[in-house]
């Protein structure tokens, strides 16, 4: 008995699980379970520091024809509790293999937001073929489909071309293989732990699967029948600041559901949407902005930096994001931290030094101003502006480079 099999009979001793099937049971098991393999072993990941991805690390991935049988089988027989047992165990597999589609939604790190999300999968790779993220708070969205990439704004019409493709990132898990690979992962590991546990959500027992590396400890929660993901929540972060700068990582995700109808066309560009080449021509909607009435370009730049400086001096970040893009809010430690100097020093939290003359420069104007922070003392810095029109109505806006 090699160090995996002692690991799992251990488990499943603890946990009372029923080990007995029949060997043409596990004969047939042990087929589809290859099957599911080889297609999964297709994919070569490229790891980084999120948790599914570190699991699938390239030195690991590759698992022989005989050890996934073994893993994979042993794992289903073992977990199944279910009756009829034949019944169950084959259409585990069968199940988690014809899994089309996932949604979900998560809350961000970075953006500080709730986003939902829809994927297309099919049955030859373990990446999804298709992808609609939509924010909670705006109606723009991030479509990836056989076209390429996209943000497309729904109350304007528009849309954009963009490099990020998200079926190629790793901040979601591969939801039809994360428990085997889990399984896989806990006999090298001593960071991965799988164990079961009471959801107090359902009252149901859930398998759960903890994780930990530099940046947080993390759990899973998995359908016992399934062996699909429920849930997923950050359990504590040990490096916010690494989990902010990165672009896009997922502090929770939860109502995930599978196969679930959608829309022919959720993952489609409408053919009458109007394109543009700037990030915040996307971005920019009726309300947003600064209203240009009867001012010059320049007095409109400079009223716009004014009133974006007054609303990040009062903590008003709904207003400062209408003004300014992108912006994000500070998180909670920052925000205590900027509070305390202020009371300390009466200084305000950005001030405007001295500013040059407004000039204009392809789409964009230009304002060159020192800035005083009071964290981070003066700076130069060039505020970029753009102008636009929404129903006649003229704004602009700040529109600072990624």
């Amino acid at each position: 008995m090699n160090n995996m099999e002692r690991k799992l009979e251990a488990f499943f001793d603890a946990h009372k699980c029923d080990t007995m099937t029949p060997r043409s049971l596990d004969e047939r098991v042990l087929e589809k379970a290859l099957d599911v393999q080889n297609e999964t072993c297709r994919v070569r990941l490229t790891p980084d520091a999120s948790f599914w991805r570190r699991i699938m690390k390239q030195k690991r991935t590759w698992i022989s024809a005989g050890a996934a049988m073994l893993l994979i089988g042993v794992a289903l027989t073992l977990f199944s509790q279910t009756t009829p047992k034949a019944y169950a165990l084959a259409d585990t597999l069968d199940a988690i293999k014809s899994v089309q589609s996932v949604s979900f939604r998560a809350y961000l790190y970075k953006q500080q937001c709730e986003i939902s999300c829809k994927m297309r999968l099919n049955d030859q790779a373990a990446k999804p073929t298709h992808i609609r993220l939509y924010a909670a708070d705006h109606p723009c969205s991030k479509i990836d489909n056989e076209h390429g990439s996209f943000a497309y704004n729904t109350e304007t019409n528009r849309f954009r071309r963009i490099r990020r493709d998200e079926r190629s990132s790793n901040w979601y898990p591969d939801f039809r293989q994360l428990f085997y690979q889990a399984l896989a992962e806990a006999d090298r590991d001593e960071n991965v732990i799988i164990d079961r546990a009471i959801d107090l959500n359902t009252q149901q027992e859930m398998i759960v699967i903890d994780m930990r590396d530099k940046l947080r400890d993390v759990r899973y929660w998995i359908d016992p029948e399934t062996k699909l993901p429920t849930r997923f929540s950050t359990v504590k972060a040990h490096d916010l600041q690494g989990l902010m700068r990165q672009t896009i990582v997922a502090r929770d995700i939860w109502d995930i559901r599978y196969d679930e109808s959608m829309p022919k066309d959720t993952f489609a560009i409408p053919e009458d949407a109007d394109e543009v080449f700037e990030e915040i021509d996307t971005m920019v909607r009726p309300g947003m902005g600064l209203q240009v009435g009867d001012l010059t370009e320049s007095e409109a730049c400079l009223k716009l930096i004014q009133n974006t400086q007054n609303a990040l001096n009062a903590l008003d970040f709904a207003t400062a994001r209408k003004l300014c893009f992108p912006l994000g809010i500070p998180p909670q430690a920052v925000l205590v931290q900027l509070k305390t100097l202020h009371a300390q020093t009466a200084e305000p939290l950005i001030e405007l030094l001295s500013h040059e003359e407004p000039y204009k420069d392809g789409p964009y104007w230009y304002v060159p101003c020192t800035v005083k922070d009071i964290r981070k003392g003066v700076n130069q810095d060039l505020v970029r502006i753009r102008f636009f029109e929404f129903n006649g109505i003229r704004s602009c806006m700040i529109a600072m480079p990624d």
